[in-house]
């Protein structure tokens, strides 16, 4: 029996079981949980910077999120996916840009009464 503890101890007192580095931690977490975001286009931002591959730029999809319409990103979202494009993030700019200028779908709308035009 003493053998048995004193493996058990020799492995607990090895450094590397209870530390782990920075980047160990970092690519343990996964997903954007909600306990940072306060609101829903946050949510919605960023789980458009994870699926077109650029988390780099998340703030860029979670402004998106909240200024244009929810309908507009879906459906170039959905363009972005079904191709096999090499960055999807420069494929959905362009089909965001392409659904503004149709007018299929939001055409300049925003949510913020803020920022109506004035005549």
């Amino acid at each position: 029996m003493d053998v048995v503890k004193k493996e058990a101890l020799e492995l607990i007192l090895e450094p590397c079981f209870f530390m782990k580095s920075l980047k160990q931690i970092l690519d343990e977490r996964t997903g954007f949980s909600g306990r940072f975001s306060k609101h829903e286009f946050q949510v919605f931002g960023y789980q458009l910077a994870l699926n077109l591959g650029d988390l780099a730029h998340k703030s860029l999809y979670i402004r998106l999120a909240k200024e244009e319409d929810r309908i507009l990103l879906e459906k170039a979202l959905g363009f972005v996916k079904d191709s096999k494009a090499k960055s999807k993030a420069k494929l959905f700019m362009w089909a965001v840009k392409q659904l503004r200028q149709t007018g299929q779908i939001g055409v300049g709308e925003r949510k913020d009464p803020n920022c109506e035009k004035s005549n």
